[in-house]
């Protein structure tokens, strides 16, 4: 009797755990949907994190009760192998940038705000600036990097006589999009997509020989104003109330899922601009506003190479605030570059993004 309820239970188990391998498949795949026909199942990358630790409390489980099912969780993870390592990359060896590499930051600057609640005075120290003059980048490209007066200075005096080539272009809303190099800047172009205050520019750069396009963007944000991310916040620690998280939730999820329905085309109009420029080298970042597990990074990761999944080590988190612990910050370039030691700058508090940074050297 008792060894018939052994197998019964080990069988319900199992089949739990398959279940749970089922759902972590869904997430690890959705960013081959199209958000466009399908926005609210494209967002299942966003539990995909959840779904590996459910995993792994199975794998912990079978070590302890049945050793002999370990092949269940074991399995799962070797079906969701691309996803992890685009997820969460372990590079145990960072090989050091070679001799003619350059340097290539992107950050998402918050219109050089020093951090909530903290006010900018024009003689004071700006540690966004200051990085940004002390990462000795030879490409920056910022997202929302509006000057207000009180630092309009320090920028063009940290800045200026180190990057002589800087040009911008306003969206919609007037949120900047701008570029500092130390390459000549030969033309620059809006990628044309619909978006109230967000946007993708090409920057054409003279690298000697070479004319190398860098495209930088700035998808559509998921319109979560700052209530909702609070509420967001409440929700995950378990303080709020059974019935109102749930609505909150859903509320939550279809502004995601909104979001994600703008992006995709945006992507796609990100794509067709460089299969039109395919022959030329191409450099592309910014703030995607979007998961490793989305349509957004997959549809221009077929198209180039993800420095940080070929060559970061960890989460990557670029998005600092509390309770969004996800990587929506992306670096890539095409196959005539190298990408080296892809890695956050994960010690700046001043915007709601941390900065990325990487180094290419041509083949």
């Amino acid at each position: 009797m008792f060894k018939k309820l052994k197998t019964v239970t080990l069988r319900i188990i199992a089949g739990a755990n398959i279940a749970a391998i089922l759902f972590m498949l869904a997430a690890a795949y959705s960013d081959r949907l199209y958000p466009g026909s399908h926005p609210y199942l494209a967002c299942l990358g966003l539990a995909f994190p959840i779904t590996l630790a459910v995993n792994m409390l199975f794998l912990v489980l079978w070590v302890l009760i049945h050793f002999r099912y370990v092949f269940i969780p074991v399995a799962g993870y070797l079906l969701c192998l691309p996803a992890i390592k685009t997820y969460f990359p372990l590079h145990l060896k960072i090989e050091n940038p070679p001799e003619g590499a350059i340097k290539v930051v992107t950050y998402n600057v918050q219109g050089f705000t020093l951090g909530e609640g903290k006010e900018i005075k024009e003689g004071d120290e700006h540690p966004t600036i200051n990085y940004l003059r002390d990462s000795k980048a030879d490409i920056i490209c910022l997202q929302e990097s509006n000057e207000p007066w009180s630092v309009k200075n320090k920028v063009h005096n940290t800045l200026y006589p180190i990057y002589q080539h800087h040009d911008s272009m306003a969206m919609n809303t007037g949120s900047l999009v701008s570029i500092f190099s130390k390459f000549p800047i030969v033309k620059k172009e809006r990628i044309q997509y619909e978006s109230k205050g967000n946007g993708s520019v090409a920057f054409w750069l003279n690298m000697g020989k070479d004319t190398v396009i860098v495209i930088n963007n700035h998808f559509e944000n998921c319109h979560l104003d700052t209530t909702q991310r609070n509420e967001y916040t409440t929700m995950i620690k378990g303080e709020m109330a059974q019935d109102e998280a749930r609505w909150k939730s859903k509320v939550m999820l279809t502004r995601l899922a909104e979001s994600a329905k703008i992006r995709c085309k945006q992507a796609d109009s990100v794509e067709v601009f460089i299969e039109a420029h395919r022959t030329k080298s191409m450099i592309l970042c910014g703030d995607f506003n979007d998961n490793p597990i989305s349509y957004t990074r997959y549809r221009l990761s077929t198209m180039l190479t993800d420095c940080y999944r070929e060559t970061g080590a960890g989460l990557g988190l670029t998005y600092n605030r509390l309770g969004f612990p996800v990587r929506i910050d992306y670096i890539m370039c095409s196959s005539d570059w190298t990408p080296y030691k892809c890695k956050i700058g994960a010690n700046l508090l001043t915007s709601d993004h941390y900065p990325m940074s990487c180094w290419l050297k041509k083949r």
